[in-house]
């Protein structure tokens, strides 16, 4: 009997262990925050009299959802349009920033396959079981972006959402 409590002592004592380490865990996730600078780009002539943008670096964008953290990594070279604004609305030519194009344009560039990852809280990142983004979801992206870095007027990021989304409703909401 002495035996068998001494058995049941330590797994308790190894259960204990390991919800303590859940809980860390789960604090650390419920407490990490991640920053979003705003990413270096050159702007690159493409010799038809436009100009894009070049990412000189990689850039991870993060953003939580659902209590989880998400991280996207766009690759260095990358070269986006940036916000595609026709030439019969300048009051949103230059207002939309860099950032949510960016990452908008990365996904449309891969027809939503992603590299996004996951954080496991004291693990390193890794990949969700399902990492492709539908038009909707990266319009979505687009738009709480646009809300993060605080573009303002709020109509201007509203209309810069349904412009994307009018787009993605004609072109459908999935990858051809």
């Amino acid at each position: 009997m002495k035996n068998r409590t001494g058995e049941l002592e330590k797994q308790n004592s190894d259960l204990e262990e390991r919800l303590e380490a859940a809980g860390e865990a789960t604090h650390m996730r419920e407490t990490m925050t991640f920053t979003n600078p705003t990413p270096k780009v050159s702007l690159v002539n493409t010799g038809s009299g436009r100009t894009r943008w070049r990412l000189d670096d990689g850039y991870f964008y993060h953003w939580q959802h659902g209590g989880n953290w998400y991280r996207l990594k766009i690759d260095k070279g990358f070269v986006s349009d940036g916000a595609s604004v026709p030439w019969f609305l300048p009051w949103g030519r230059g207002r939309l920033g860099v950032l949510a194009p960016l990452v908008h344009d990365w996904l449309h560039h891969n027809r939503g396959r992603s590299n996004a990852q996951f954080w496991g809280g004291l693990e390193d990142w890794f990949s969700p079981p399902v990492d492709e983004f539908t038009r909707r979801d990266a319009d979505r992206l687009f738009f709480r972006i646009l809300r993060e870095t605080g573009v303002k007027p709020k109509w201007l990021r509203r209309g810069a959402f349904k412009a994307v989304r009018a787009w993605s409703w004609v072109n459908g909401d999935r990858w051809k």
